[in-house]
């Protein structure tokens, strides 16, 4: 008995879908609709596209729409939070969708806005793709169909992904390796500057060495001979004699000397200068000496 009662339920719901479809006509003012009505994707992008009754007492809804395959591909009809608990089909392909559903037999009509299934698309092309309700779809109510016959469903505005903008590759700085080299430029002629300016020194040093040995050797041998002469002699003119043959021994000494410098000839005229001066001085107070000693 119960499934018999089930079975003659199911027929019932089966004639009223039937007797629904001969109508010539609606008879109501219940609506379908999409949500949203109108959106835009790009290529690539997953949308879904909910469909929507309302009307009252409503215990049947068939959907049959139709979709642009060439830009939309329908994935999947998702009727799990559908207020109709019970389906007869749930299909989409090749641009037609199906989606019939109704409420347990016996049971109160629905009232207001109810889900019926949820359409699931991916864009694939771009443009603007249409979806609209087909003429046989129903709204149901107590076996009286009472949707008002609007077709219009939803627009989608397909366009392309905006072009990913390539990263700019970082150009490596170009000043390190120029400075590099210059200051090595610099370093080698600094180098080289210093080597001769101590070469340069060390000649001058060398050379004033040079000359201040000179100086010493010519002094050295002429004072000997001074001290000679100033004891041979008895007489002032003598001694006065022999100091300018010292003096011009010394002379000549450092006139011969042909690396003698500037500074090196200046020491040497002072130096013969001191010693005129000394001897000078030593031959007076000879001749003072040998005065006071004829005198006595």
């Amino acid at each position: 008995m119960r499934v018999l009662h089930k079975f003659l339920n199911f027929t019932a719901v089966i004639a009223s879908i039937f007797v629904m479809t001969a109508s010539t006509s609606a008879v109501g003012s219940a609506t379908l609709s999409m949500s949203p009505s109108s959106t835009s994707v790009t290529t690539g992008d997953n949308l879904n596209v909910s469909i929507y009754e309302n009307g009252t007492n409503v215990s049947v809804v068939t959907i049959n729409m139709s979709y642009d395959s060439t830009k939309l591909n329908c994935t999947n009809v998702n009727v799990a939070s559908s207020a109709f608990a019970n389906a007869i089909s749930a299909t989409c392909a090749s641009g037609i969708a199906t989606i019939s559903r109704y409420i347990a037999p016996g049971s109160t009509g629905l009232n207001g806005s109810q889900l019926v299934g949820t359409l699931q698309f991916t864009a694939t092309a771009e443009g603007t793709a249409q979806l609209a309700f087909g003429s046989n779809s129903q709204i149901a109510s107590a076996g009286v169909n009472i949707w008002n016959g609007g077709t219009y469903g939803a627009s989608i505005v397909i366009s392309a992904p905006s072009p990913v903008q390539p990263t700019p590759t970082p150009t490596p700085p170009t000043s390190g390796s120029g400075s590099g080299s210059s200051s090595g430029s610099g370093s080698s002629s600094s180098g080289s500057g210093s080597g001769a300016s101590s070469s340069s020194h060390s000649s001058s040093q060398s050379n004033s060495v040079s000359n201040s040995s000179s100086i010493t050797n010519t002094s050295d041998e002429s004072s000997p001979s001074m001290i000679d002469n100033n004891q041979g002699s008895g007489s002032s003119d003598e001694n006065t004699q022999q100091s300018s043959n010292n003096n011009e021994n010394v002379l000549g000494a450092n006139t011969e000397s042909p690396q003698a410098s500037t500074a090196s000839k200046s020491y040497a005229t002072l130096f013969a200068l001191f010693m005129v001066a000394a001897i000078a001085g030593l031959a007076y107070w000879l001749n003072k000496n040998i005065r006071e000693t004829s005198k006595k």
